[in-house]
């Protein structure tokens, strides 16, 4: 009978569970790009990076993967192959979100920082000065 009148999940509670969704998402695609960036590299051939690798072309007629994956793994892989200063600002981007959320992640799951602090209150008198005539030209 208790069930009835049990509450739902605070305004507060859906928002935290909306952005903790937000954030898996988000390191879920960082992951894979930066995945992808790193097993992919050197499967492209950087002297003709318009040629798509034949265990690519496989995948697809298996249908083990779409032809817009592979398309996007390419890309990747040719952004790998660029330097720092020209590869696409999205690769670091995604490289530094998921180095900052692991971290983030390991952080939060230390549990509670209590810090060793205690609160003291001393009463005294207020202290009573003299009083002094002062007088005006």
């Amino acid at each position: 009978m208790s069930d009835i009148y049990k509450k739902g999940p605070s305004h507060l509670e859906q928002i935290e569970r909306g952005l903790k969704k937000i954030e898996n998402d988000l390191f879920t695609e960082s992951l894979s790009v930066v995945h992808s960036s790193i097993s992919h590299t050197f499967d492209l051939d950087p002297e003709h990076p318009e040629d798509t690798p034949a265990a690519w072309m496989e995948e697809i007629e298996n249908g083990t993967a779409t032809e817009e994956e592979v398309m996007k793994r390419k890309r990747i892989a040719l952004a790998s192959w660029q330097s720092p200063k020209n590869a696409p600002v999205a690769l670091q981007i995604a490289a530094k979100v998921l180095g900052g959320m692991q971290k983030a992640r390991a952080m939060g799951d230390q549990g509670n920082k209590t810090l060793n602090v205690n609160v003291v209150t001393i009463n005294a008198p207020m202290p009573v000065f003299e009083e002094k005539e002062i007088e005006h030209e």
